[in-house]
């Protein structure tokens, strides 16, 4: 399960960059609301938990293919940009393991369409989301590789 889930978050971060504020989560409550953003940067030496949304996790129980793929992928990308990447089943997980950064891994659909990445600092303070329309387009993971490697900074 590990696998797929960072594929899918690749896939995503790479069709687009998008950087705009989240609305509030409707499924994950206890983020912080987009008018709160944190002065946390992005850095290289940094640990990242990674959770899915319910509609991302469902994708992996109906054993999608593509989902499992590009969750490969993503998981691949971060862990070049970071010290470490853990997948977590829960917020509750993630949160008792404290890592610097938390990734939740958002997707509308079970066949890879839209795809959201939203990154928070350890208190679930938003700090910045990479969005994608298609994540099963050709050269997603590329774009996903330069968006990331965009927002981590070089310490």
């Amino acid at each position: 399960m590990k696998g797929p889930l960072v594929a899918l978050l690749a896939l995503a971060l790479a069709a687009s960059n998008a950087l705009a504020a989240p609305r509030a989560a409707d499924d994950e409550g206890m983020f912080r609301p987009a008018t709160q953003v944190s002065a946390a940067t992005l850095h290289h030496s940094q640990s990242v938990g990674v959770i899915l949304n319910e509609t991302t996790q469902a994708a992996l129980m109906h054993h999608d293919a593509a989902t499992r793929t590009a969750l490969e992928a993503v998981r691949s990308s971060l862990q070049q940009q970071f010290a470490s990447v853990q997948f977590y089943a829960s917020l509750d997980k993630v949160m008792g393991a404290r890592p610097d950064v938390i990734v939740l891994l958002k997707s509308t659909s079970q066949r890879g369409g839209f795809v959201q990445a939203q990154f928070f600092d350890a208190n679930l303070t938003y700090i910045t989301q990479v969005r994608s329309v298609d994540a099963q387009q050709a050269g997603a993971l590329q774009a996903f590789d330069a968006s990331l490697k965009a927002l981590v900074a070089d310490l």
